[in-house]
């Protein structure tokens, strides 16, 4: 897995520059010293030493010099693997950093730790005046993930280099030296943990440490498929013994604290990783050892104290008590500050999960569920609630305690997102008996930072869910594993019960989830972006775990598209939520349509039925879902119109692609045109703008609840079609329609763009075609192909849409049927 900008950017290749100076001269020293290596045997005159054994001391001397020869030139080797390193990982770093801060200036700012590279947008740190674009960010993510693998290439590259020259160095090493330089010492575990813990570590404690907490790229591979791997006995006694010694602590820091302090001074963070590293190592089942497996018991002392505490959490009467945070939150810093390819299965992962789940449940319960009053001059009455952290009283922001502000939110946010690094254990956690109630807590739980720190529980890798290589088994375990995580996401999010509840939020004014935690239901959004059609129906074989035909449907309606309404419905609670899951959303449409036009090109069927039906179910949920969220943050039927047109509107403006006229090739005239039937073509997916002076509310029920052939929406999909037919389409054509239109067709009969439609003009240099006649005429194209070639299911886009549609549970009465 590609290393994090924060550890890329800590590399500091100037060290093989240096190291390789002093390998320039201890090869100066062997060169001089070689000639003289035999001077003991041949400075004795053959009167002092003569013989068959002289003979053979001095062919040995002489193979001696040879050696040393020899071992120079390998030492100069491996020199020059590192001076030829140090600039080609020093120019991967500097690329990585220069586009880092172009991807800033554009809006799009990374975060340094993460593994995947991800981007959030941030409008501040651009340069003029943007607005968030799902595929920039895409392009941004794909070219900083990129730029970091190349990174990792280099020093890939240069690690083989060097491994080479150290191993032909080796191989002219003599055995009595040799024997055990490589060889993991548990007895030295001890010594060299407590070491880099109180700052003493010598560098050859720092590396041992790390070759001994540290599984071989074989080894992390077949964890991350979910297989069982071998750790010598020598191996998993260090880990245990390393991690047992940091438990044991200083003198001044022992327990939970010495693992917060550990590997914190300036250049020890790779110490303080393979520590984390470790500890999943040792608590992994799949890890197996003749020294015993990996399980939670193998843990250190005080950490399993620690995260197994009978009192983690207290309620009596109004008085909420959540104990040992400071202990599990040091444990949780320690692992976020892991490789997350050793988090795979860990028992500590997944015990942390608890923990946070019994936190959050608790910091949920006190603000949502629990009463408060107060006595006339604003205090607390007696009785009210009270949060407790640890023992002492948690106030609120203005100093007083037992108020719904008063918050141990931050406190364990360490614990929460450090097992969920762990996708086996998160979703383990999510499928198991209390994961609903646990998925309801994060959504809802007010996070200080909106949920920017939170998110990360349902953060995925950009491609984590599709399947690229069906025969790499870490590929396909984790599209699994994504697809498993996200589908028990759903399952809450998709009932009635989960809307109500996501919705409105006890003691927050009737805010919903995007309102109170915007940053995390945008995280949520991009990780449940890739399922936005298979939940209109759409089955893709390379999403692996996610059941869409288990939440697409009320619960006992499998008639009904209710449940992926409200899916779609929660991603319309914030703005930024709504670009990401909705912008997909459209994207999967346009795509949806391109691929249907391919085919009446053709003149195949294929599978157009099902085309017609993805169509037609992402129209209805693009429309119901934002119908619902609007509905639910309006105060009239005005409003909740209005805002799901504005919503609708920089949507569709801002992700469909239509491609836009090139006036240096296109008459200024023509351009116009062309730009009037795209316009024409969003506006009618959009609907028109409600006013408040004599606003009907059923004059625009139909934009949630559309029916009949004739409705717009649905005729702007099949122009969206005919702008994408490729191959002869003229002579499929009705005579009639070509000879009225002969002029929209190549000689080779492939249909002409709207660009090139609008572009042609009549013998007075105008458009010979206006808007109407253009978009018109193209809606007769989809027909005429679709019904000679034998697909007449183009005719049911309009049903298909209705089937979403039909039934609208989440709407106020406000909206006439």
């Amino acid at each position: 897995m590609t290393p994090t900008y924060a550890s890329i950017t800590s590399w500091r290749p100037s060290t093989l520059t240096s190291v390789a100076k002093g390998l320039r001269s201890l090869q100066a020293k062997l060169d001089a010293e070689a000639p003289r290596i035999g001077d003991p045997v041949r400075n004795l005159t053959n009167a002092q030493w003569k013989g068959t054994a002289r003979t053979a001391a001095d062919e040995r001397a002489a193979a001696e010099t040879r050696w040393m020869r020899n071992l120079s030139d390998k030492y100069g080797d491996l020199a020059t693997a590192m001076e030829d390193a140090a600039p080609s990982i020093a120019g991967a770093i500097s690329a990585l950093r220069g586009a880092r801060g172009d991807a800033a200036d554009a809006g799009y700012v990374l975060r340094t730790g993460d593994r995947e590279y991800s981007v959030d947008f941030d409008k501040k740190s651009a340069r003029g005046d943007v607005e968030f674009d799902q595929q920039t960010a895409n392009d941004w993510h794909r070219r900083l993930k990129s730029l970091g693998e190349a990174a990792d290439q280099a020093v890939g590259a240069a690690s083989s280099s060097i491994q080479s020259g150290l191993d032909s160095i080796a191989d002219l090493t003599p055995a009595s030296i040799a024997q055990n330089s490589r060889s993991i010492d548990p007895a030295k575990a001890a010594a060299d943990a407590r070491a880099i813990l109180t700052g003493t570590a010598s560098p050859e404690q720092r590396a041992r440490f790390l070759r001994g907490m540290s599984l071989t790229p074989a080894q992390l591979a077949k964890l991350n498929a979910g297989e069982a791997i071998e750790l010598s006995t020598d191996q998993m006694k260090y880990m245990r013994q390393a991690a047992g010694a940091v438990d044991v602590g200083s003198g001044e820091v022992k327990g939970p604290q010495a693992f917060r302090e550990f590997g914190t001074q300036p250049g020890d963070h790779e110490l303080r990783s393979a520590l984390a590293n470790g500890l999943r190592v040792i608590s992994n089942e799949n890890v197996h050892s003749e020294s015993g497996n990996g399980n939670f018991a193998m843990l250190p002392q005080s950490m399993k104290n620690s995260l197994t505490r009978p009192d983690l959490v207290s309620q009596r009467g109004p008085i909420t008590s959540m104990n040992g945070v400071a202990d599990n939150s040091a444990i949780g810093k320690l692992l976020k500050d892991g490789d997350s390819r050793y988090a795979a299965g860990s028992a500590l992962d997944s015990r942390l999960l608890e923990v946070g789940r019994q936190y959050t449940n608790a910091q949920a319960h006190y603000e949502q569920d629990l009463g408060v009053t107060h006595t006339a001059d604003g205090a607390p009455a007696p009785g009210a609630r009270t949060l407790f952290v640890d023992g002492a009283i948690r106030y609120d922001d203005s100093g007083m305690p037992r108020l719904h502000s008063a918050t141990a939110a931050g406190d364990i946010q360490d614990v929460v997102t450090a097992g969920a690094m762990d996708k086996v254990s998160l979703r383990d956690a999510l499928a198991g008996p209390n994961g609903q109630d646990y998925i309801h807590d994060l959504l809802t739980t007010k996070w200080p930072d909106k949920g920017a720190i939170a998110g990360a529980v349902f953060e995925t890798a950009p491609d984590a869910a599709h399947v690229d290589d069906p025969s790499d088994r870490v590929d396909v375990h984790l599209s699994r594993l994504t697809g498993e995580t996200m589908h028990e996401v759903a399952k809450y999010a998709h009932t009635h019960e989960g809307w109500l509840a996501l919705k409105d939020i006890p003691n927050t004014d009737g805010q919903s989830v995007g309102q109170v935690n915007p940053k995390l239901l945008e995280t949520l959004a991009r990780s449940m972006s890739p399922y936005a059609d298979d939940l209109a129906g759409k089955q893709d074989n390379s999403l692996l775990g996610f059941n869409a035909d288990d939440v697409r449907h009320s619960p006992g309606k499998p008639g009904d598209f209710e449940g992926a309404s409200r899916i779609y419905a929660l991603f319309g609670g914030s703005d930024e939520s709504a670009k990401v899951f909705y912008g997909q959303a459209i994207q999967d449409l346009q795509h949806a349509a391109d691929e249907y036009g391919q085919q009446l090109g053709s003149g195949s069927d294929g599978n157009a039925a099902e085309k017609i039906s993805l169509l037609g179910h992402l129209r209805g949920l693009i429309d119901e879902g934002i119908a619902y969220s609007s509905d639910d943050a309006a105060g009239s039927a005005y409003e909740a119109a209005h805002n799901a047109w504005q919503t609708k509107k920089g949507l569709f403006e801002g992700v469909l692609k239509l491609g836009e006229p090139t006036l240096d090739t296109i008459p200024r005239p023509g351009a116009e045109v062309a730009n009037a039937v795209k316009d024409s073509l969003v506006q009618t997916l959009i609907g028109k703008e409600p006013t408040a002076a004599g606003f009907d509310p059923k004059d625009f029920a139909p934009d949630f609840n559309p029916t009949g052939p004739d409705t717009q929406d649905m005729a702007a999909i099949r122009r969206l079609i005919a702008d994408s037919i490729p191959g002869d389409t003229e002579s499929e054509l009705d005579p009639a329609f070509v000879g009225a239109h002969e002029d929209w067709f190549h000689a080779d009969g492939r249909l002409k763009s709207i660009d090139e439609i609008a572009a042609i003009q009549n013998e007075f240099g105008e458009p010979k075609y206006g808007e109407q006649k253009i978009t018109s005429g193209l809606e007769t194209v989809v027909h005429q192909l679709a019904d000679r070639s034998g697909n007449s299911d183009e005719s049911k886009l309009e049903a298909k849409r209705d089937e979403v549609t039909r039934e609208a549970p989440e709407l106020s009465d406000r909206w006439p049927r």
